[in-house]
């Protein structure tokens, strides 16, 4: 079951566009939980479990630990829960690969060959029938595609699969990343000893390429790099040990650069990132962790190594299909442990926990994913020109399920409109639209939009004194 577990995993979320959405993303959570935590219970109740290797056990709960303080602390904690579900996922593979054999991990390998065959077929018809100029296949850039292509790309190399490392160069061409490919030319070059003569040579050459054309490249793209990392570095300095949060840069790295044209969401490299949004001790950590369970296969190495060259001004690492990939072929070596001692009269307690804290586990990961599909339901009802009560009904049943600061402010500007539209204006829809855009202000504080239009209902309601206090927010945001 822990085979199917983890080739289900690591072959669907690549094809589900990398798990980017919130939806996708709790929903792939939820199934993969559940079934880990029923097969765990069952293997523990039968006597029939192992346990992976003590220091990756300790790493993986320290990770895990730490991550959730950064996210229940965060200036936005919704959003950072969502991110550290992704997160730990990607953190457990390498514990949970450990018990399993050789023939297991080939049988893995298989699956995620499969999915590459998918995303290379959809992206030949990216270029050939839709006449894309950068291919992303399922992915939501052509950059996040060629990371993925830099982890498995060696892996093909190594299992002789020369028709798919073929089709995988073709497409890394496809791609236009020079940064994947300078990645990978200094990965086999800082691995010469391990490569042929011809591996070296073509390294060598493409390595003196790269850095051709990106000299080249014109000037504003490193200065367009070089704010966002001091957006980063801003966010270590104030939050240096547990960081904003995981995911929660993708709201400060706007406000940050709110004085320039150039917006992202996203700090374009993968260390400033994990520091800025974990704390620097999780990143201490989990770099040691990689570093000391790395593979001694040349490819293996050389695609890990390639993805770490490739994260130090790429964001890529940070999408979980692609941390999965990273997390599996980093752990891919990792030696099976011993098999567990008998827990004779632990076994039921011990199997009631585990189910116990599934249970605590994948509830809010269920509840997301129902918020996700009211919220995607009523936005699809308001582009059907359906009755504005029934969207706004759509979208009060999503904030049933989980809060969502996005669905509150739909819900806010509804109410607003009707308050409008009505003559005389109707007060009691307009104490409704300060209550969920209040709403919407409190669980992202980083919004300055959010206390901009607080601020304007609030002095239409006649509150003179809570609008210039909003107002004061919007000018000095309430969030690092």
């Amino acid at each position: 079951m822990l085979v199917l577990w983890l080739a289900g995993l690591l072959s669907l979320s690549p094809i589900l566009g990398g798990l980017i959405t919130q939806q996708e993303a709790s929903l792939v959570f939820f199934l993969a939980v559940l079934i880990l935590g029923i097969e765990i219970s069952r293997r523990v109740w039968n006597d029939a479990a192992q346990m992976p290797p003590i220091p990756l056990l300790l790493w993986a709960i320290f990770l895990s630990l730490i991550s959730f303080v950064s996210a229940f602390l965060s200036p936005i904690p919704v959003q950072a829960l969502i991110a550290w579900r992704s997160l730990v996922l990607g953190l457990w593979i390498i514990p949970l690969l450990s018990p399993l054999s050789p023939s297991a991990r080939a049988k893995i390998d298989q699956a995620i060959f499969f999915s590459v065959y998918i995303l290379c077929a959809y992206a030949a018809v990216q270029i050939f029938i839709f006449r894309h100029l950068e291919v992303a296949s399922f992915f939501p850039n052509a950059n996040i595609f060629a990371s993925f292509i830099v982890l498995l790309l060696p892996l093909a190399w190594e299992q002789k699969r020369v028709f798919l490392a073929a089709c995988l160069t073709l497409m890394l061409l496809a791609t236009k990343s020079v940064g994947a490919w300078f990645s990978l030319a200094t990965a086999a070059l800082i691995f010469q000893k391990q490569m042929p003569r011809k591996i070296k040579l073509l390294a060598f050459f493409i390595f003196t390429l790269c850095l051709v054309l990106i000299a080249k490249k014109p000037a504003f793209d490193f200065q367009n790099r070089w704010m966002w990392w001091q957006a980063a570095l801003r966010a270590i300095a104030q939050r240096p040990w547990l960081g904003v949060g995981p995911g929660v840069l993708t709201y400060i790295i706007p406000v940050e650069l709110s004085g320039h044209l150039l917006r992202s969401i996203y700090a374009h490299q993968f260390y400033l990132q994990t520091a800025a949004e974990c704390g620097m001790p999780y990143l201490i950590v989990f770099l040691a962790g990689i570093f000391l369970i790395l593979p001694k296969a040349p490819m293996k190495r050389l695609a890990i190594v390639a993805a770490l060259i490739l994260g130090f001004w790429d964001y890529s690492l940070s999408v979980p299909a692609i941390f999965f990939i990273f997390c599996y072929l980093a752990a891919s070596e990792v030696s099976q442990p011993p098999e567990l001692n008998p827990l004779g009269n632990f076994r039921f307690p011990l199997a009631i926990f585990i189910l116990i804290l599934t249970a605590i586990l994948v509830k809010p990961a269920w509840a997301r994913w129902n918020e996700e599909r009211l919220k995607v339901e009523g936005i699809s009802l308001f582009n059907r020109h359906a009755p504005i009560a029934e969207v706004r009904q759509e979208f009060l049943k999503s904030l049933l399920w989980a809060p969502d600061a996005d669905v509150e402010r739909l819900v806010a500007e509804i109410d607003f409109r009707s308050s409008q539209e009505k003559s005389p204006h109707s007060q009691l829809e307009l104490l409704s639209a300060i209550r969920h855009w209040k709403k919407a202000a409190q669980e992202n504080p980083c919004r300055a939009s959010n206390w901009k239009a607080l601020s304007s209902l609030e002095q239409i309601s006649g509150n003179p004194t809570e609008a210039q206090s909003d107002s004061l927010k919007a000018l000095h945001l309430p969030c690092p």
